[in-house]
């Protein structure tokens, strides 16, 4: 995951349809580091994203459409642990939702 030609952050659009009347906010869940035969949950706090609703519009009467923006970033690790989670990674996953804002 780390190497040549890297990047920053990934940055993701996401379009949501949603019930007028909740107030939702984005969020990202089982965020996990692949290597070739394990897997590692994000407990060290390695990954970090920020999200914002870009816009909204009026769909119909019920809904309104949402457009998310997401930018995930690896963080530079502290300790020797996260070093090595990031040390021959492949890949990494997450799965986006939305989550009421309460």
């Amino acid at each position: 995951m780390l190497g040549p030609n890297d990047v920053d952050s990934l940055d993701y659009t996401y379009y949501v349809l949603a019930d007028k009347d909740l107030d939702l906010k984005p969020d990202l869940v089982n965020i996990a580091i692949h290597h070739e035969d394990t897997s590692y949950d994000n407990a060290l706090g390695i990954v970090s994203y920020e999200s914002t609703v870009a816009s909204m519009d009026e769909h119909n009467e019920a809904y309104q459409l949402l457009e998310v923006e997401v930018s995930v970033s690896l963080q530079i690790p502290d300790c020797s642990d996260a070093s090595y989670v990031l040390r021959g990674a492949k890949n990494l996953t997450f799965d986006f939702e939305m989550l009421p804002a309460d």
